[in-house]
């Protein structure tokens, strides 16, 4: 299973995770801006069964999710659990939360995340 290290570590293994299979019809993106040390922005697009990993800033997303950077790599490596820290106020997402179920759709969990399919 793997442990990132960096906030571009995950977005380089985004598209290893990604299902084709289940992205026809779906349209949706996520900007992510990630504070403190590591952080930067980057955006995840799915459209036309293909999808898009960048750095940098996407006009026109459907949601915007922001986290500090730490928080985020602790979430990815399965060592924080990502609705304790969207309740604690670690992570905020705005706009149309419905595109997540999207997301859900067309990725796989890393190993390490496969406990996060039990929540609803």
């Amino acid at each position: 299973m793997p442990q990132f290290n960096s906030i571009q570590e995950i977005f380089d293994l985004a598209p290893d995770y990604f299902l084709p299979e289940n992205a026809n019809g779906v349209a949706a993106s996520i900007q992510f801006e990630f504070t403190g040390e590591g952080g930067g922005d980057w955006y995840l697009q799915v459209s036309q069964g293909a999808l898009t990993v960048a750095q940098g800033k996407l006009p026109g997303h459907d949601l915007y999710a922001t986290a500090g950077a730490q928080d985020s790599l602790e979430i990815a490596n399965g060592t924080l659990n990502p609705m304790m820290a969207y309740f604690k106020g670690k992570i905020n997402v705005l706009g149309d939360t419905s595109k997540i179920l999207e997301f859900q759709k067309v990725f796989r969990l890393p190993e390490q995340l496969e406990w996060l399919k039990g929540i609803k």
